[in-house]
């Protein structure tokens, strides 16, 4: 179970989601539950958060801690994800001779 509040967690996944992407800062609005779920993981020492450049915003990003606490596992997409299990899914499926020809690189005969 998560110690952090889903408006934290919602900011986290924002986060880890811009950093994936290759974006080091994300703007958020001032909204005070926002602002306290930012100011709660910059005291964790999770998020840097600093002025936005358009009134009412809040910028924020991922510290290094908060990169090897909440990124440390490898992500992978959706997508990717239903392609591999589909894969495997067929090759479960597959006579275990034209696996077997497959794997070894073998021309295909009769399959």
């Amino acid at each position: 179970m998560s110690e952090h509040t889903p408006t934290q967690e919602l900011v986290l996944e924002v986060l880890i989601a811009r950093a994936r992407l290759g974006e080091t800062l994300w703007t958020f609005r001032t909204r005070p539950a926002i602002v306290a779920a930012l100011n709660a993981l910059a005291r964790e020492g999770t998020v840097n958060t600093m002025s936005g450049i358009i009134e009412g915003t809040i910028r924020a990003s991922l510290t290094e801690q908060g990169k090897r606490d909440h990124m440390a596992r490898p992500y992978e997409a959706p997508l990717i994800t239903r392609a591999r299990e589909e894969a495997m899914q067929q090759v479960m499926e597959m006579p275990i001779g034209a696996f077997i020809q497959r794997a070894a690189g073998a021309p295909r005969i009769g399959y």
